[in-house]
């Protein structure tokens, strides 16, 4: 039997951190933004990547460059005849309250240019030369509700112009991703929002109400058992009759929140040798609970029978609020 050590453990929090699992959320926005390249070099064209905060939208943006960027380089290096350093996907964060000056830095930071200083003309200017002659193919733009003008302010329109011009003076593939609330301030400009709406995705939580959902949830446990038996690290089957439900309970059907309580969990396993179990999955949960729907509910410590009656309250206080939100949106037309 597999003996855990305190170097396994840490070498544990690596791995759940690096761990992705091509869940259908995962495969859907994947493909999604994969087909988006047959328009590299043809035509400025883009979409949007929408989700919550921990379901993985950028985990798939940033699986996307590190596993496209090497070809993409090649392609552009093949199509001239002259040495230079291509940089064709650019990925960068929309910063907070964003103006003309700091969205041109975070794409100059993201492309390693030396040179950050001047005007709002001037880092335009160096912009579009860069984008020109180290042949930007993608931009890439996570975080995109600092667009919402309560994060942005009166500058939202000139970041938004921005964006707009840089697609009709270059042939770039553009992808904004953010929360569901980014939408609001894209679709409102409807300049951008018409070049950036040829494709949405939407990622959302893991939902079990349906065969395909209980499979797709248990694909994603089933990934994290194999990452801990190739680890060789004595941790309790997750993926298992017992554990499911409480798992999918305790983090709210989020990737990140799971994450987040697997490492609270191993936290408290660092110096002991014993198997991970339901115990110390009961411990870490009363210390730190990871889902603030439910109160100081223990999924783990509680049975079975109780965890689903506590499932099906949440499905229906869900409901009951999307009643809500239907009849005040409703009520707006």
């Amino acid at each position: 039997m597999h003996k855990n050590t305190p170097e396994k453990i840490k070498q544990a929090y690596i791995g759940i951190e690096n761990k992705v699992v091509e869940t259908n959320q995962y495969v859907t926005a994947k493909n999604a933004i994969l087909s988006m390249t047959h328009f590299a070099g043809i035509k400025s064209i883009g979409m949007m990547l929408l989700a919550e905060t921990g379901l993985g939208k950028s985990t798939v943006l940033d699986k996307f460059v590190s596993n496209n960027l090497e070809q993409a380089t090649a392609d552009v290096i093949a199509s001239v005849d002259y040495q230079f350093t291509p940089k064709p996907i650019l990925k960068f964060e929309m910063p907070e309250q964003p103006s003309i000056i700091s969205v041109c830095k975070a794409i100059l930071i993201a492309a390693e240019h030396p040179d950050l200083t001047g005007n709002a003309t001037e880092l335009t200017r160096r912009v579009d030369t860069l984008i020109k002659n180290q042949v930007v193919r993608y931009l890439i733009i996570d975080e995109c509700q600092h667009l919402l003008r309560e994060h942005a302010g009166k500058r939202t329109t000139e970041a938004l112009n921005f964006i707009k011009n840089r697609m009709n003076k270059h042939k770039i593939i553009v992808i904004v991703a953010g929360i569901p609330t980014a939408e609001k301030a894209l679709t409102e400009y409807a300049e951008l929002a018409e070049r950036l709406g040829y494709k949405k995705c939407y990622m959302t939580e893991f939902e079990i109400d349906s065969d395909k959902g209980v499979e797709n949830f248990g694909s994603f446990l089933a990934g994290f058992d194999c990452l801990f038996n190739d680890m060789e690290l004595n941790v309790c089957l997750l993926y298992s009759d017992d554990m499911f439900f409480r798992l999918y309970l305790a983090c709210a059907g989020s990737p990140r929140k799971f994450k987040y309580l697997l490492f609270k969990v191993l936290e408290l396993s660092m110096d002991s040798s014993k198997k991970i179990s339901k115990t110390s999955f009961i411990e870490a949960y009363r210390n730190d609970p990871v889902n603030d729907k439910i109160g100081t509910f223990n999924p783990f410590s509680a049975s079975l029978d109780k965890v689903e009656d506590k499932l099906i309250e949440l499905k229906d206080i869900k409901a009951a609020e999307q009643a809500l939100k239907a009849k005040a949106k409703k009520k707006k037309k």
